[in-house]
Parts: structure tokens; C-alpha cells; sequence
């Protein structure tokens, strides 16, 4: 049997960055920032040109229906005709995905004209909410692919995201489906898509044999390099729709992966595929003039990409703090949300920061509830066994500075906390504002609503500084 050859394209976490945006590289001394990266019409002229001389497996990896203003706006209902156009072949759905109920999600993915697959959400009667897996033939190769999404869903997320749906991770059906696709439906090489991020998907890679390759997204991983566990190849490339993975590989006459090529494409110095940059031009249309009203003046660049603490974030809880008095600000721990460079900040640039818009609460917290609550979520953040890792970052906060080790067993990490520069005493009560549902998940406390939303809490703290800035000090220090 002659050497048979694909190519996957990967696209993960875009967040509804569907035109192109700056984004932020590492270097040396400080962080870097680009204009004019990414964009599905670049993304949709890499695809076709490749498609041209090989064949093509194009994936998306999730969270592609929600995270920008039209996208939020029109309820995900922008992002299928471009789907479409691009001629995805598979998706799995992720946890950003379910944002307007698993009916309207069903909706978007028929519209979208995509294989969608997620074979570890059910309904309430039991039955599989989307298709487990699906076989497909490409360049005389048979394929048997998997989808897995976020399993913490129920736990992590708002609860109308997974009204009437079960979410988990049972290891042992996955291996049973990659026997049934190996052995029942003859399937050379088995891939999984999974929304679980990177380190669930190592782990995953190490419990399950036979896995050939793990598309992987989530945690927004750039992967420069491929990497192995237990003869399983992972790829993850990235997020903000900045970047593709390209895996090209070989299965050779014995039924085996070699000569393997990957790329991790920055969307940079990229054409525009010209049928998709009109129809998204078309699409974005209606909402361009409200998306590019000033709110005010930014003087230093935002970001989302570190774990501890952001300046994005730092902006989001000082104003937070500013409009509530109270003695601490916390917002989510997000990781969706592409920088935003210095310039006018636009009613654009802050659904880019807070798509989701929640409504502003205080409430009160002795010490000992405090210090549980940080403790609880650096577990989340920190979790030895990948599947307890409940996904994003280290709660942001303003007013209160943490000390941790990120090492040390669960319970036991906060080393120093302070408020107000003054160490927290356990039966000291603290005034705390927050805001949506997502804001302190998982503590019983009453919660007073202020009646204000968070975009106006920002648009108010952007009139009176002029402009906003993010000083360097550290709220949050790992030791």
C-alpha cells in the first residue's frame, strides 16, 4: 500500500474575533504588541491555498459563538455564514459556546453547516446531545474523530449555559470509543477534539491508549512544537482566531503516523481571502458604528494573557472599587479577551474586555470565608490531577494583595493576604463587590444587586481618568 498524506488545519478559542486585532508577543524585556493579526478571511486564504495541493482536515476547536460585541449582540447568529464560507469540516462545541442554551447552539451548528461533535453532554432523558464521533475517508485514509468539550461545565459556568444538559469525563467510554472506532468501523488513525485544555488532554493522553492524535484547545496554548504522551500526538494553537495549526503527516503502509510536519501560523503577513472579507464586512455592518463610539482615553496597553493578574482585569476591579466603596473588587478569572493598545478605547474594546456584561453586587465576607474562597480557587487554578482543574486563571481583585504557593497541597497555598494593606484577621468583616453570576461562584452569601451593569461602571471610570492606566505593583505574588 503506497504512502498516503493530510494536512489538519486547526483553529481554537477565536472568542469572536472574526476580523483581524492586535495581539501581544513575548520577548525580551516586556511583552510586544501587533496590529493587524489574525481574522477569519486570512484564515479562510491559508485554507483554500493549502486545499489547492493537499488534503485538507479543517477543525475548530470551540468558543467560536460568543466573545466580541456583533457576535454577543446578534447572539452568535453572525458567526455561521462565515463558518460556512470557510467550509469547516468538524467542531467540537466549547464551554463559551452554550452561552445562549443548548437549543440556539444546536441552532448556530446547523446554520454553520459543520460535523459538530461532543460525545460527553447528555440530555435530561439520558440521550447524547450531539453525535459521539464520525468516520471519515480523506486521501484514502480513514479517520475515526472524537469530540469531548468541557466537562466542568455545570460546575464553571452559568447555569442557563447548561440547562437540562449532564457534562462529565468518564475515561473508560472514551477508550471503548476508540475501540469501536478501531475495531467496528476500521478506522486507521483516531483523533480526538477535545475542549478540556492542554493539561486534561495530557493527562487523557497518558490514561487512554491508541490515541493517535489530540487537537486540543481551551487553555489557549501556543504550541510551537508538537508534543508526545504515551505515542499521542497534541497540538493546541493559540486563541483570539491569531493563529492556525498545521499537521502534516504521513501513514505509511503499516498503519503508522511518520514524516510529521506542524506549524504554529501566526495570521500576520497573510492576504485576505476576498469572498469572506466582503461577506464579513456585510455581516459586521450593522453594528460598526455603535462598536466604534469612544468611551475615553487608554494610555497603557491591556491584556489578558497571565495568570496571576492582568492589567485588563486590574482596569475591570479598580473601577469596580472606585463606584462601590467597598474594600475589595473581584471579577473572573477570565482568558477570553484579545489586548487592547493605547488610543481610544471604543464601546468595541469594551465588549472585548466584558462580553458578557453582568450586573454589579456587594456583599459582606468575614476572613476565614475569604481566605476559604482564594484558597478553593487557586485549587481550581492549581490542581494536581488535571481533571479537577476547573479552568481560567487566579481570581482577579483589587484592594487586596495574595502571597501563594502554587505548590503546596490544596488548602494550604495563601501564605499572606492583606486588605486595605492590613493582614486579613479570620472574624474581621470586608465589604466586597463583584458581578455577574460567575463573580465568587461557589459562596453562599446574600448578594445585594447596585442596580448598575459593568459597562457602565467602566464607561463612568473612563470619564474621570483621562487617561486609564495600570500601574505596575503586584496584587497577586507567587512565591
Amino acid at each position: 500500500m503506497p504512502s498516503r498524506r493530510i494536512t489538519i488545519v486547526q483553529q481554537n478559542d477565536s472568542h469572536g474575533y472574526l476580523w483581524s486585532h492586535p495581539e501581544l508577543f513575548w520577548a525580551a524585556p516586556s511583552p510586544s504588541f501587533k496590529q493587524g493579526i489574525g481574522g477569519f478571511a486570512k484564515t479562510a486564504h491559508v485554507v483554500k491555498e493549502l486545499r489547492k495541493r493537499e488534503n485538507v482536515l479543517f477543525v475548530d476547536g470551540g468558543d467560536v459563538f460568543h466573545g466580541t460585541g456583533p457576535v454577543v449582540l446578534s447572539q452568535g447568529a453572525v458567526v455561521p455564514p462565515l463558518l460556512k464560507a470557510m467550509d469547516i469540516d468538524v467542531m467540537v462545541p466549547g464551554n463559551w459556546d452554550f452561552a445562549y442554551g443548548p437549543e440556539k447552539l444546536l441552532q448556530l451548528i446547523l446554520e454553520s453547516d459543520v460535523s459538530a461533535l461532543a460525545s460527553n453532554v447528555r440530555d435530561s432523558h439520558g440521550n447524547l446531545f450531539l453525535p459521539p464521533y464520525i468516520v471519515m475517508d480523506l486521501g484514502g485514509i480513514r479517520m475515526g474523530l472524537i469530540g469531548l468539550t468541557y466537562s466542568e461545565e455545570s460546575q464553571s459556568m452559568p447555569k442557563k449555559f447548561s440547562q437540562g444538559l449532564t457534562f462529565d469525563i468518564d475515561l473508560e467510554q472514551v477508550s471503548q470509543a476508540v475501540s469501536h472506532l478501531r475495531e467496528n468501523d476500521k478506522a486507521e488513525i483516531v483523533i480526538v477534539l477535545s475542549h478540556m485544555g492542554l493539561p486534561a488532554d495530557l493527562q487523557l493522553a497518558r490514561d487512554v491508549p491508541n490515541i493517535d492524535i489530540i487537537l486540543s484547545a481551551h487553555s489557549h496554548d501556543r504550541l510551537h512544537r508538537l508534543m508526545k504522551v504515551n505515542g499521542t500526538l497534541v497540538m493546541q494553537s493559540g486563541a483570539n482566531g491569531s493563529f492556525l495549526g498545521i499537521l502534516s503527516f504521513t501513514v505509511n503502509s503499516q498503519g503508522r503516523i511518520d514524516d510529521i510536519e506542524h506549524q504554529l501560523l501566526t495570521l500576520e503577513h497573510v492576504d485576505d481571502d476576498k469572498n469572506v472579507a466582503d461577506l464579513l464586512r456585510q455581516l459586521l455592518e450593522p453594528y460598526q458604528e455603535s462598536m466604534e463610539e469612544p468611551i475615553g482615553q487608554l494610555g497603557t496597553p491591556l491584556h489578558r494573557m497571565t495568570v496571576l493578574e492582568a492589567p485588563m482585569d486590574d482596569v475591570i476591579t479598580d473601577a469596580y472599587l472606585a463606584y462601590s466603596e467597598a474594600d475589595i473588587a473581584f471579577s473572573h478569572g477570565w482568558r477570553y479577551g484579545a489586548p487592547i493598545v493605547p488610543g481610544v478605547f471604543t464601546q468595541g474594546d469594551l465588549y472585548g474586555m466584558l462580553p458578557t456584561n453582568p450586573e454589579l453586587f456587594s456583599t459582606e465576607l468575614d476572613g476565614a470565608t475569604l481566605h476559604d474562597f482564594l484558597e478553593k480557587n487557586l485549587e481550581n487554578v492549581f490542581a494536581s490531577n488535571p481533571f479537577d482543574q476547573k479552568g481560567g486563571y487566579v481570581v482577579r481583585s483589587a484592594g487586596l494583595i495574595m502571597a501563594f504557593r502554587s505548590y503546596n497541597p490544596k488548602g494550604h497555598r495563601i501564605e499572606y493576604l492583606a486588605v486595605n494593606n492590613q493582614e486579613v484577621k479570620m472574624h474581621k468583616t470586608y465589604r466586597v463587590v463583584s458581578a455577574g453570576p460567575q463573580g465568587l461562584k461557589g459562596i453562599d452569601v446574600p448578594r445585594h444587586s447596585l442596580n448598575i451593569k459593568a459597562h457602565d461602571v467602566l464607561r463612568d471610570y473612563f470619564k474621570r481618568h483621562k487617561p486609564v492606566t495600570v500601574s505596575n505593583s503586584h496584587r497577586v505574588i507567587a512565591l
